[in-house]
């Protein structure tokens, strides 16, 4: 006669089914757990993993304590007891406090809270080596189970305070720490950039000037470790492969409308913010001609596109970016030259740098009033 066990589909039915293991699927047929294991394999009914074997599954002491079961060994019943917990005291506030051994062995107990956590170590009484955690890195599992333990609560790092900008005076909120880490506070990068020029303005501050300074010894010699073996570091080329690949790419994107229109639209943003300021100072007189409205060929065979232009008059006015010495666009080029060109064409021009603009702005309307009053060239 056949057996239960030796049906595939009983013993799918209570393994899968209703979920029992192996050892009551055993104690229903009476026979040992090796067999049903060996009946399991026999059929190729695949096996529940540990969880999926759990999963349903009543711990058989839920529900029981010490008091109402023998079977529960607690306190100094267990064979684990090592005395239970210790009383210390704060070493902050004094109060007395109960912590297990275990804790202490992990450089614990010194405090009774976050709190007086926080005052005893922001004193530096345990500063560097005289911390008892110095040099120690709690496991992963440890940190898992402070993240579990402290999730939700509200740290005294983290609390945020209501205070005022100091450029515009609107209230903004921030963390005591960045307060007491930072001088100034603001409420965005704009009144930060106000404040710091007023500062330099006033004299408050002094402003670093790293023009022609350079690295130390030591500072090279970080960044050449830093950059050692970076393909991308001073010095490399690409191949010819890679170089076909980008000029590839290049003219793709070139036949493409809307990045071409995309790229003219950043070329043409004018007027500058220099052009902008010189405007906004000058009288209706001049005339801003930058956004090409106005062009003139001199003798090096070239159109010229002049910033501005006196109305009614042969005179122009150029604007040249940064300061002498220090220009970007007009890098490598000389000023007379290009006033020579234009007196060769029968114009005058008055050539202002960038940072005159911001700075000399009396001296700047007076030449301007100067040029519009002096005589035509013959």
């Amino acid at each position: 006669m056949m057996k239960l066990y030796q049906d595939r589909d009983w013993i799918y039915q209570k393994y899968w089914g209703e979920k029992l293991s192996c050892q009551k699927t055993a104690d229903l047929c009476e026979v040992q757990k090796a067999c049903i294991r060996r009946w399991l394999v026999k059929f190729d009914i695949p096996r529940r993993d540990g969880k999926e074997a759990l999963k349903g599954q009543v711990s058989w002491n839920k529900g029981l304590t010490a008091e109402t079961d023998n079977r529960i060994l607690a306190g100094e019943n267990c064979g684990l007891w090592k005395g239970g917990k210790i009383k210390r005291i704060c070493k902050h506030c004094g109060k007395e406090f109960e912590i297990y051994p275990c804790r202490i062995k992990r450089g614990e107990g010194i405090v009774c809270s976050l709190v007086c956590q926080h005052e005893i170590f922001k004193d530096g009484r345990f500063k560097g080596k005289n911390n008892p955690n110095y040099g120690k890195y709690p496991s992963k599992k440890i940190r898992e189970k402070i993240g579990s333990a402290n999730k939700g609560k509200k740290s005294p790092f983290n609390t945020r305070i209501e205070i005022e900008c100091d450029y515009c005076g609107n209230k903004i909120i921030k963390k005591r720490i960045l307060i007491k880490k930072h001088k100034n506070h603001f409420c965005n990068t704009k009144c930060a950039g106000k404040f710091l020029v007023e500062e330099i303005k006033a004299g408050n501050r002094k402003v670093d000037n790293f023009r022609d300074k350079q690295h130390t010894e030591k500072a090279k010699h970080k960044q050449g470790l830093a950059s050692k073996g970076n393909k991308y570091a001073l010095g490399f080329k690409h191949t010819e492969e890679t170089k076909q690949k980008n000029r590839e790419f290049s003219r793709k994107n070139w036949q493409d409308p809307e990045f071409v229109k995309k790229v003219l639209k950043a070329i043409e943003r004018r007027p500058t913010n220099p052009e902008k300021a010189l405007d906004e100072m000058t009288p209706v007189i001049v005339r801003y001609t930058g956004n090409r409205a106005w062009w003139r060929k001199l003798n090096d065979d070239k159109f010229h596109n002049p910033d501005f232009k006196i109305t009614g008059q042969n005179k122009v006015i150029e604007i040249w970016d940064g300061y002498p010495g220090g220009e970007y666009w007009h890098k490598g080029q000389n000023p007379q030259e290009l006033i020579n060109l234009y007196a060769q064409a029968g114009l005058e021009c008055l050539i202002f740098w960038e940072k005159e603009i911001y700075n000399q702005q009396e001296m700047i309307l007076e030449k301007v009033n100067q040029f519009i009053e002096k005589r035509r060239i013959s």
